[in-house]
């Protein structure tokens, strides 16, 4: 299987390229290099799509999939959980319906859509992701906040309860999930998380406690804000030898995280 990923520099191919080294990586510049590969992934996304209203000249992936389209190659779109929206007290599910609440997410959602006017439903994957967490710095995302902070200030800030649940799955974790899929491609669209919450302030004491040193302080006032968590069982029964994710896993990963951070 040649597969191509696009989005060179992203953290997802990072991750991808630590598993799969002999796999092309590209910029979004070079994407017109993928074409003769069986598996394209995109990891690139517009920066003005995660604040403005969707523009189809700047879609990278509606680019990519139109290159697609004109071989026998499938396409894999990294999507994100934001597409369901806010507000669920149980797992979101592939089937739910999609009620983006942000740029961000209505890019995302509009992007799945034009996807599946472009390309044969039977030559597109559609992964919905979690909050990928890793070893990061300078990135605008929970851990990459959270770990800044804590070296900058000794202390994490949560502009949320505690208590609030959210789906966070390490990064090396999604990007097996990613090449399995890549290997064997199967159509459709799939979860990609740890399959349950963890609770935010468990995720701070975690990086704390791996870092060696610090405090961390949540808005209780704010209630519980954007918790979520994915249904995964469709990603387990198609690709039943991914490992099973435990709360001991996500605390055990942040703990490391935090580790990395204090050396750096």
């Amino acid at each position: 299987m040649t597969v191509a990923v696009v989005g060179s520099g992203s953290f997802i191919a990072q991750a991808l390229r630590a598993k799969r080294p002999d796999w092309l990586y590209l910029s979004h510049k070079q994407m017109d290099a993928a074409v003769g590969a069986q598996c394209i992934i995109n990891c690139a996304f517009a920066l003005s799509f995660r604040t403005g209203l969707y523009d189809g000249t700047e879609d990278i992936d509606l680019s990519l999939a139109r290159l697609a389209s004109k071989t026998d190659a499938h396409f894999i779109m990294l999507s994100s959980r934001l597409v369901y929206g806010t507000g669920h007290d149980k797992a979101w599910h592939e089937d739910d319906p999609g009620k983006p609440q942000t740029p961000y997410a209505r890019n995302k959602w509009q992007v799945e859509q034009n996807l599946a006017e472009t390309l044969s439903p039977d030559r597109l994957t559609v992964l919905r992701l979690a909050t990928l967490c890793g070893r990061e710095s300078r990135r605008r995302s929970f851990f990459g906040i959270a770990l800044d902070r804590l070296k900058a200030e000794g202390k994490i800030t949560l502009d949320m309860a505690a208590a609030t649940r959210r789906d966070f799955m390490p990064v090396d974790d999604a990007a097996a999930a990613i090449i399995a899929v890549a290997e064997a491609p199967q159509a459709g669209r799939f979860n990609v998380g740890s399959g349950f919450g963890t609770a935010c302030g468990t995720i701070a004491q975690a990086l704390i406690d791996g870092y060696g040193s610090g405090t961390w302080e949540s808005d209780e006032s704010a209630g519980i804000r954007d918790a979520f968590w994915l249904d995964t069982a469709k990603l387990r029964a198609a690709y039943p030898a991914l490992p099973c994710l435990t709360p001991e896993d996500i605390y055990t990963h942040a703990r490391a995280c935090g580790a990395w951070a204090r050396g750096q």
